[in-house]
């Protein structure tokens, strides 16, 4: 069982661990290969254990991770309180959905609000949301990429290639190209 990302990898164990397992084995049937053989409660012990190094991270980190993931308004509002942006708790967990979301819809299927709502909410220019916004994601991006380089460290064997083997891969195919 390999996994091309990181994110990949902390995705699916969340994935398992809100997953309630409940599929009946048909006569003769092994599990997919893409997970080597490995049985249903194999792949949830897996599971488990990467979630054990997600629950280790310090609390931002574990915060960002479940928001991210999980996307619920509960861990939003624990994510958007740790945050520096000036404005109201309301408002950073909306900048928190549209850094979760992208702009779309949460995991959980909450939209965001528009930008032009926030700022008229908060009574200040769109251009200081957007600030704000911009903030927000970067405070966010740098706890989330903390966080994957910790868990990305401990997972190694589960892990196509490490960054920095697509890195050299990537160096490589720009030098070839160069040439």
């Amino acid at each position: 069982m390999r996994f091309s990302s990181v994110k990949a990898l902390v995705g699916w164990a969340f994935q398992m661990e809100s997953t309630v397992m409940c599929r009946v084995a048909k006569y003769g049937e092994s599990s997919s290969p893409a997970f080597g053989g490995l049985s249903m409660a194999d792949q949830r012990t897996q599971a488990a254990m990467v979630m054990a190094k997600v629950l280790r991270l310090p609390f931002a980190e574990r915060t960002v991770l479940w928001a991210f993931f999980v996307g619920d308004d509960a861990h939003l509002m624990v994510l958007a309180d740790r945050l520096s942006v000036p404005m109201s708790i309301g408002t950073r967990v909306e900048l928190v959905r549209h850094w979760v979301g992208e702009g779309e819809a949460t995991p959980r299927g909450r939209r965001p609000k528009s930008g032009r709502m926030l700022a008229e909410r908060e009574k200040v220019s769109e251009s200081t949301m957007t600030r704000a916004k911009q903030r927000v994601q970067r405070e966010c991006n740098a706890l989330f990429g903390k966080a994957l380089a910790v868990i990305e460290v401990q997972c190694l064997p589960l892990l196509v290639a490490t960054r920095q083997e697509r890195f050299h891969r990537e160096d490589e195919k720009s030098a070839c190209a160069v040439v």
